[in-house]
């Protein structure tokens, strides 16, 4: 029993001694991470200028003198004939089709806002027309029934007359017919007269 007890006191030392060291490294990771970000911006500005120092002096080093600048456009333009050109009318040709579509979307708009005229004035028209109908058959019909009366009035005596024959009760039966037939004549100048009226 007392080498189990050895046994697990052994273990029990050596998770406690992990532990510890696991403690212990967390603060010394602590302790140079804090020291790390404390110098980074000392370390990042000497970084900088030391950079800066390096691309002045690459600079001068691969700088072309301006006779071999020269010598290598020259060899370009042989290289590429027409490039610049090619360049000059592209630019052109961008600019061109954007006034193009500038005036495309002006003509668009023109045509919109002309369709919308056109079909204000169409209901305009048929407005109008309604209205010139409807005058129309207020007329037709006051004229219908002026006629109407004229017929009335001219029958009205006609019928007095026919009346006043049959009164008299003495009439031949050619009075009587040309009674009628006058009636019948009447009325077929008020008729004709109605229908002018309205024509």
């Amino acid at each position: 029993m007392k080498t189990v007890k050895k046994v697990e006191k052994s273990g029990r030392n050596t998770w406690l001694a992990g532990l510890g060291g696991y403690d212990t490294s967390r603060d010394v990771a602590a302790d140079k991470i804090d020291r790390l970000v404390e110098g980074t911006g000392s370390t990042m500005d000497s970084l900088v200028s030391r950079g800066q120092l390096v691309e002045a002096d690459l600079k001068k080093r691969l700088q072309l003198p301006e006779w071999l600048n020269q010598r290598l456009n020259a060899i370009r333009a042989s290289l590429n004939p027409g490039q610049q050109q090619l360049e000059s009318a592209t630019n052109k040709l961008d600019q061109a089709l954007n006034t193009l579509e500038a005036l495309v979307a002006n003509v668009e708009q023109e045509q919109k806002k002309a369709e919308q005229a056109k079909k204000a004035e169409q209901a305009k028209k048929a407005a109008a027309t309604k209205a010139a109908a409807a005058k129309k058959s207020s007329v037709s019909g006051t004229s219908s029934s002026t006629s109407s009366n004229s017929t009335r009035s001219t029958k009205a005596p006609d019928r007095a007359t026919s009346a006043k024959t049959k009164s008299a009760g003495s009439g031949s039966s050619t009075q009587r017919k040309t009674t009628t037939r006058r009636s019948s004549s009447t009325g077929n100048k008020s008729a004709s007269t109605g229908s002018k009226a309205k024509s």
